[in-house]
């Protein structure tokens, strides 16, 4: 119909993260193949998941979904990831202090700003590539 043939796309798995339950996958989201490996070596690593929350607004609204690439984990000054923190999985923007990475809020009415280690890595999960969002202010 669009003249572009099913083979052309990949299936990014979508994640959810319930409060009382673990990381789970509920859905697959198709993208061109070729828009992913613009933006990655790996789109086979890509995931999506759900902000719930407002600290990266006006940049990620909440309830808007991002994609994310898992197999990029080398924190990147000012660039979005999604990270394990203390309380859950959230997008944040890193700013490089010295040796060590800060861990920002877009939205300046939170001042949280945890300061992540060389002994942290592990806790980015992933650069934050894409997101989307409903736009008409309705429901979601």
């Amino acid at each position: 119909m669009l003249g572009v043939s099913m083979l052309e796309f990949a299936q990014v798995h979508y994640w959810r993260l319930d409060d009382d339950a673990p990381l789970q996958q509920v859905g697959e989201v198709a993208f061109l193949s070729s828009w992913l490996r613009e933006r990655t070596y790996s789109p086979g690593q890509c995931y999506l998941f759900r902000v719930t929350s407002d600290r990266m607004e006006p940049t990620i609204p909440a309830g808007a979904v991002v994609l994310f690439d898992h197999s990029q984990k080398v924190p990147r000054d000012n660039a979005l990831f999604l990270l394990h923190l203390d309380d859950g999985l959230h997008v944040r923007r890193l700013r490089q202090i010295g040796r060590k990475w800060q861990a920002e809020c877009d939205n300046r009415t939170y001042s949280d700003r945890p300061v992540l280690g060389k002994e942290d890595r592990d806790r980015i999960k992933g650069q934050v590539l894409w997101q989307s969002s409903i736009l008409s202010g309705r429901d979601q």
